[in-house]
Parts: C-alpha cells; structure tokens; sequence
C-alpha cells in the first residue's frame, strides 16, 4: 500500500465492508507516514473517511487531520461528533488547526465553508509570462494551481 497512488488505496478501502476495511485500513496505518494516509483518506467519500477515522484516537486522527488541505480538514472534522470534533482540533498542529477553526466559522454549504484559505498572488505589473512562471515554480506550494 505504501508505493500505491492514494486515490487507489482509497479505492481499494472503497470497495471493502466490516472486518475486511478495517483490517486494511490497520495494514495501511501500520505502514505508511501521515502524509500518505491523510491523501487516501482525502481520497474517500467523507462518510467513509469518518467511518475509519472515528474509530482512532484524536491524537491520531488529528495528524492526518493536520497533513490535509484546510478545506479537507474542515469538511472532515465538521463530520465528527461534537465534542470530539473540538477535541481532534484542538489536537491538530497550530496553523492548520487555526485554518480549520477560521473555516469552521462559517456556515455549513457555503462557499466560506469550503474554500481553501491557501492563494497565489502576483504583483499586477507582472507580465503574464512572468506571472505563469511563478506560478509553475510555487505549484507544488498549493493543492491546485490554475492558470
């Protein structure tokens, strides 16, 4: 599972019900970093996400939490139950939780809500290739880049 795309781990998990998802998800946990388990769990279908997550401990869901774009973050610990939704929160690292709580802010099903706080900007005097080439250089920097 680790040198496999998130997006197909995810599908993978997808396809699995009751003992048999859980048991991969544990192999998944047990042999992967943060980094790669938060992007298949970005993968997943909310539901299915919350469905392993709160099975885990807030420290450990705040983790993967915190390895996720802000608006990812969000819509996930939305789906928590109250309070341990404030409790993985709390948990997260500072600046992604802050983003998070900010995100949180707003109402369910508005674009506040699900917006990404993180944005590119170039000096207006730029000229458009110069603007394009920042761009390319700082994508990796941002969850999606468009131009």
């Amino acid at each position: 599972m680790t040198r496999a795309y998130p997006v197909e781990v995810a599908r993978l998990l997808s396809t699995l019900r009751g003992s048999e998802r859980a048991q991969a998800f544990s192999i998944l946990l047990d042999e992967c970093g943060a980094p790669h388990i938060a992007n298949v769990l970005s993968e997943m279908s909310p539901d299915d996400s919350i469905a392993l997550l709160e099975k885990l401990d807030p420290r450990q869901i705040a983790r993967y939490l915190s390895e996720l774009p802000a608006d990812d973050a969000t819509n996930l610990a939305s789906k928590l139950p109250e309070p341990f939704s404030a409790q993985v929160v709390a948990l997260m690292e500072a600046e992604p939780a802050a983003d998070v709580r900010e995100l949180l802010e707003h109402e369910e099903r508005t674009a506040g809500r699900i917006m990404t706080p993180d944005f590119f900007a170039v000096d207006e005097e730029m000229t458009i290739a110069e603007a394009v080439s920042a761009l390319q250089k700082r994508s990796e920097e941002f969850e999606m880049v468009f131009y």
